[in-house]
């Protein structure tokens, strides 16, 4: 018996030093990427980057529980105070029992405001970079086999750097 209590000691502790060493983690970055092909030569990307980040939340442990109401009554057929009686009533209802502690996590992605063109010519690849981070939001379209980048400017008159009609204020023909 002894051991398997040493035994259950153990592994709870493992499991509550490892949800603090995870507790504890850095959030984790990376670059993901939308590539959307334009025409069987040109290829258009998207990055964004992505941060994880690790939190812990409690979550409350629920089971059944008993009420019990202990309460005397009494007769009272030979005076006051006589002939009692120890009476219970039982009530059945939820409550928290204990707590958990989850490891949880949170994944924000931004746009890193650049495209990246790649040109299939024939012997090599052809990478051009736009990044449109001081410029305002972007979009891109298609026409007659090219690629043709619109850029809203961030001062837009609305002053909130959004497309509300197409203006063209930067185009590339590659």
């Amino acid at each position: 018996m002894k051991k398997i209590n040493v035994i259950l000691l153990a592994i709870v502790a493992a499991v509550l030093f490892s949800v603090a060493v995870f507790s504890q983690l850095a959030p984790i970055t990376n670059i993901v990427s939308k590539i959307n092909q334009i025409t069987p030569t040109i290829k258009l990307e998207e990055t964004e980057t992505c941060k994880t980040a690790f939190y812990d939340e409690v979550q409350n442990i629920y089971n059944n529980c008993v009420y019990y109401n202990n309460y005397t009554t009494c007769l009272n057929a030979s005076g006051p105070n006589t002939a009692c009686s120890l009476q219970q009533n039982t009530w059945n209802f939820q409550c928290k029992t204990g707590e958990i502690t989850l490891l949880r996590n949170t994944t924000e992605c931004k746009p890193n405001n650049e495209f990246i063109i790649s040109i299939n010519q024939e012997a090599a690849v052809l990478k051009k970079q736009i990044d449109y981070s001081e410029w305002g939001p972007c979009i891109y379209s298609q026409e007659n086999s090219c690629l043709i980048v619109t850029c809203q400017s961030r001062y837009d008159g609305a002053n909130d750097g959004q497309f509300h009609r197409p203006l063209k204020l930067y185009s590339n023909r590659l």
